[in-house]
């Protein structure tokens, strides 16, 4: 959808058998926005495995200056980096660049330019992300990036999924199919370049009263926190 800059994109059409893929581009002044330039889901035969927790219960802080102190708001409660200790930032001058869409009898491919979606301290030249749907095999996300200065670099993970660390470089979510069956999948990333963790988030506020009654308390962030920051980071992740 190039007006929106959205791609949707499944295994077989037709039926929700197998991977499906969202992802998008577009700016952070969208109505109701969240702060989510570059953030894509992944759900398997039509049910959430990495996802956007998506709204809770609308406040008075949701409408105020305060809007972005909620959790589900911010960019680093979707699955996109935190660059040098810096989220992504309000306003429609903060969107994604060069944005192209393109895909093959086995695969669909989204990328984009996230760079201006971050400040300037950010110090990011470039980060062109690409999230590519192999059908019938895995989901692919690959980050290619120029920094002006390495700090620090997170890349966050939302999930519905109990999930946990088995070895370095691989983090397996408990997927429950639709009649309750338990199927593993696991997110691969190299384990030379990232250190993982996995919280729960706690569902405590009065605006997450919305998110308990849509997704139950299941909500799960995995972080793969960069060991050894480097101004030209690559980083790809992978879900089978």
């Amino acid at each position: 959808l190039p007006d929106t800059e959205v791609m949707v994109a499944r295994d077989n059409a037709g039926t929700t058998d197998g991977f499906f893929v969202a992802a998008k581009g577009g700016h952070n002044d969208e109505s109701h926005n969240h702060k989510d330039i570059g953030n894509f889901v992944v759900y398997y035969d039509g049910l959430p495995l990495l996802i956007d927790v998506g709204r809770g219960t609308y406040t008075r802080k949701t409408f105020s200056d305060r809007r972005y102190e909620i959790w589900y708001n911010r960019s680093d409660y979707h699955n996109v980096p935190t660059i040098n200790n810096s989220t992504q930032m309000p306003g429609a001058e903060f969107k994604a660049d060069k944005v192209t869409y393109t895909r093959g009898k086995g695969h669909a491919e989204f990328a984009l330019d996230m760079a201006k979606a971050y400040p300037g301290e950010a110090g990011v030249n470039s980060w062109k992300r690409t999230i590519r749907l192999n059908r019938g095999k895995n989901v692919q996300i690959t980050d290619v990036a120029a920094l002006t200065s390495a700090s620090s670099v997170t890349q966050h993970l939302m999930t519905s999924s109990h999930s946990e660390i088995i070895k370095p470089g691989e983090v397996m979510m408990h997927y429950l199919g639709e009649n309750g069956e338990q199927k593993d999948f696991v997110l691969k990333y190299d384990a030379r370049a990232l250190e993982a963790s996995v919280e729960k988030i706690p569902l405590t506020a009065k605006e997450d009263q919305g998110i308990l009654t849509k997704w139950g308390d299941t909500i799960y962030r995995i972080n793969l926190k960069s060991i050894s920051p480097v101004r030209s980071p690559r980083y790809v992740l992978e879900v089978v």
